[in-house]
């Protein structure tokens, strides 16, 4: 092999090598990019995760609120019918003793 080969071949290597290397800048910006819109993505997917959690909270929250108050309500009308048992009661021994 003379000297002139040995040179195309050393050249044929750097040639393929700088292919190579082109290659792999075009693969990183790529990927950069794939990066950056993955990156977009999950914080989009946060940011709708916090608006449902604050929904189920809100949601939580106003369903305790309605329970309690449910609970409050019903707790009343027992005291109301009770008072109205005991006023039937009074009557009926009025009529009793008459």
């Amino acid at each position: 092999m003379n000297a002139s080969e040995q040179f195309e071949r050393i050249e044929s290597k750097i040639r393929r090598l700088l292919d190579f290397v082109k290659q792999l800048r075009q693969d990183k910006v790529s990927l950069q990019e794939e990066n950056r819109r993955l990156e977009e993505v999950i914080a989009q997917r946060d940011a709708a995760i916090r608006a449902l959690q604050t929904q189920v909270e809100r949601a939580s929250n106003a369903l305790e609120k309605q329970r309690r108050e449910e609970s409050e309500q019903s707790e009343m009308f027992k005291e109301q019918i009770d008072q109205y048992v005991k006023e039937i009661d009074k009557r009926i021994e009025l009529l009793a003793n008459n």
